[in-house]
């Protein structure tokens, strides 16, 4: 798993709800990037007020109840506001959002981003191969045509495409894949080692969607491999800690 993935030409089939594609691939010619028209709400500890009642010091709940999404984080993760993640290039504009939904794209609902490190740099993405652990939450309201091709299968390669980079060689299964059912809820947990723009990141993922496969839910947590295997028990809690309440 070596290389460099920029300028390759990686043909990315699927939308995707990631900027961070933007580094590793390239989109089709005349191919709508609705999953990359983004406007997103970085509200963090807006949970239920019950779960927030037994919030133990140790924990800092991250989600937002108006997405019917939560999951916990360690008490000394930073959680990053909207005007951090505007400046990461993680959200857009309400007026793209609103000409996304207009057109019938694919446009994101809400987002969040928390990390070890407390001082990442302004006004560009976060490095997702560093040696802090991050997590990344994202809700995402599909447009038709995603509707149509979405798949369970697709999920893993929402937040980097691992479909792509695994025939190339330059991605792995760290375990096995496992299917998700959750009520209505459906969807897939998997775990990837990657070469990217920057270098090799493993992460933990979890993905679901609803019953008319027009909204998707997701929760990814990485770093770079040595840090990931460093902080395993860690990531696999926040993992699991993650919650969509809603009925599908």
């Amino acid at each position: 798993m070596v290389g460099r993935i920029l300028g390759r030409g990686v043909v990315v089939p699927l939308m995707y709800l990631s900027p961070f594609h933007r580094e590793t691939g390239s989109y089709p010619a005349g191919r709508r990037r609705g999953g990359l028209a983004a406007a997103g709400l970085a509200a963090f500890g807006a949970v239920l007020a019950l779960l927030l009642s037994s919030c133990s010091t140790s924990v800092t709940y991250a989600g937002d109840s108006s997405q019917d999404v939560y999951y916990k984080l360690p008490h000394s993760w930073t959680v990053y506001d909207q005007t951090a993640l505007q400046d990461m290039g993680l959200v857009t504009s309400s007026t793209a959002n609103s000409q996304a939904q207009a057109s019938g794209n694919s446009y994101q609902l809400y987002a969040s981003f928390a990390s070890t490190d407390a001082h990442l740099p302004a006004h560009r993405m976060p490095i997702l191969t560093g040696r802090y652990p991050w997590a990344w939450s994202i809700v995402e309201s599909l447009g038709s045509s995603d509707q149509e091709s979405m798949a369970l299968g697709g999920l893993q390669d929402l937040v980097i495409p691992v479909d792509t980079l695994s025939q190339q060689g330059d991605a792995a299964p760290l375990s096995p894949a496992k299917l998700l059912v959750d009520g209505a809820l459906r969807g897939t947990r998997v775990s990837y080692e990657a070469q990217i723009q920057g270098g090799r990141v493993s992460f933990e993922q979890v993905a679901l969607l609803n019953s008319p496969t027009n909204e998707v839910w997701l929760l990814a947590v990485g770093c770079s491999p040595s840090c990931f295997q460093a902080h395993r028990s860690t990531i696999d809690d926040i993992v699991k800690s993650f919650t969509v309440t809603s009925q599908g």
